[in-house]
């Protein structure tokens, strides 16, 4: 049996490469709101990426997320935050946000 870890590991990788396609509905529809902090954080991409209209709130909402203490350990989240900050054209928010990383990715 595999453990919860290496499950929610297979499914950020899965959900990734649903956004890879632009496959932002099947994200939106399998990752609910219990989902873990890992599969939120790839939840808030796949709504960055499918909605142009709430893309400024949802960067507004991650601006809040990164003042605050960010868990170091969700690199996941670290890596989204940086491919959002990318996407809205704003690289040395992206780098912040991955320096705070220790993530090869």
């Amino acid at each position: 049996p595999s453990s919860p870890e290496k499950e929610v590991e297979r499914d950020v990788f899965l959900f990734r490469a649903y956004i890879a396609q632009r496959k932002y509905g099947v994200v939106l529809d399998e990752i609910k709101a219990s989902a873990c902090p890992e599969l939120q954080a790839v939840r808030m991409f796949a709504e960055y990426l499918s909605n142009e209209s709430q893309r400024d709130g949802i960067v507004a909402d991650l601006d809040k997320k990164m003042a605050k203490s960010v868990d170091v350990a969700n690199t996941t989240f670290l890596l989204v935050a940086a491919s959002i900050y990318f996407h809205d054209q704003n690289p040395d928010a992206a780098l912040r946000a991955l320096h705070q990383g220790e993530s090869l990715e």
